[in-house]
Order: structure tokens, then sequence, then C-alpha cells
């Protein structure tokens, strides 16, 4: 906790995944990305739904005219629960760097090896990084948590048998690569 943070949020040209990874005032994706182009503010829920206003922890694809960076200031975020639909889901992080090994996932829905960046293109990811945002596959419906801090020994063997549990029954899928919102 403490005071404000500033982040420089760098985006490419075109289509890129963001996220807000600061508490901000106003989250308009106009005030927060300024370069935006209008009207391109995209998130996932079973299909694409243009929005206005960024929401912690949701993923978004947003369309720049020209590659840059735009500083963002606002209040930590050290944890954050998601709520997933079944299948894909488009999210983003928390202020620091989150390792996608350490994402607390006490249901074991997560599909493993399924965490997807983009920047010109998709690529399996290690870490959920501050202001991007990543696709990820789950089993069903259900929690996850990130945070900055992680110490609790027993979680992590909770979760590791349910992981084991949930990869013997899930059935072999491959990857699906996942379209612009709009050309």
């Amino acid at each position: 906790g403490g005071g404000d943070v500033t982040l420089d949020i760098s985006h490419n040209d075109d289509w890129n995944l963001i996220g807000l990874p600061l508490s901000v005032s106003d989250a308009s994706y106009d005030v927060l990305f300024a370069d935006a182009i209008e009207g391109t503010l995209y998130e996932f829920d079973n299909g694409y739904v243009q929005s206005q206003v960024l929401e912690h922890g949701t993923g978004y694809w947003l369309r720049f005219d020209g590659a840059g960076s735009d500083a963002v200031t606002g209040g930590e975020i050290s944890n954050l629960t998601l709520s997933l639909n079944a299948d894909w889901n488009m999210i983003s992080g928390i202020t620091d760097v989150v390792d996608v090994s350490s994402i607390v996932d006490l249901g074991g829905i997560i599909v493993e090896g399924t965490v997807f960046g983009f920047s010109n293109g998709y690529s399996q990811v290690t870490a959920i990084e501050p202001g991007n945002a990543y696709w990820l596959r789950t089993y069903e419906a259900g929690d996850i948590s990130l945070s900055s801090t992680r110490n609790d020994e027993d979680i992590n063997l909770k979760e590791d048998n349910l992981k084991t549990e949930k990869k013997n029954d899930a059935k072999k899928s491959t990857c699906r690569w996942f379209s612009k919102p709009f050309n």
C-alpha cells in the first residue's frame, strides 16, 4: 500500500491486449490511453463486447494508430480475484508481475499451458505483466487469484493435487488461435 504509482504501459501499432493494473479515478479507455482509436475497446464474454471503461482483472483488445506508451498513475493493486467462464477468458493482472505458476487456482480450473499474450502474434507466456492482457483457458467456471506475495505451502500442495487429477480427466485439446475483434 502507500502512495500512487505510475506505470508506463507500452503498445504496438494496431491491436493490443491491454489491462488496467492500477486503481484510478477514471478508468475510461480514452482517458487512460489518449492515442487509442475511438470505439475500439473490446472485452470477451463468450463473444466480443464493446466497452468504454476498463475493469480490474479483465483483458481487452484496444487498437492504436502507431506504437507508443501511456503513463498511468493510480493506487497499487496487490491482490485480485478473477471470476472466469468455462473455456477461454481474457484476463489482466495486478500492479506487480505475477508468474503464471503462482496463480492461485484452488479449483484446478486452468488448463495448463494455455496462457497466451499477443504482440504482433500470439505466444505462450510464463508471467502476467502489468498493463498487458492474456488469453487463458479453463476446464470450468470458477475463481483464480493473483497476488504479489505468496507463502502458503499448503495451498500449493492442494492445488498441485487438484491439477494432476484434472489433467488426467481432461481430453487433449489443440490450441485455438484467436482472431481480433475486427480487421
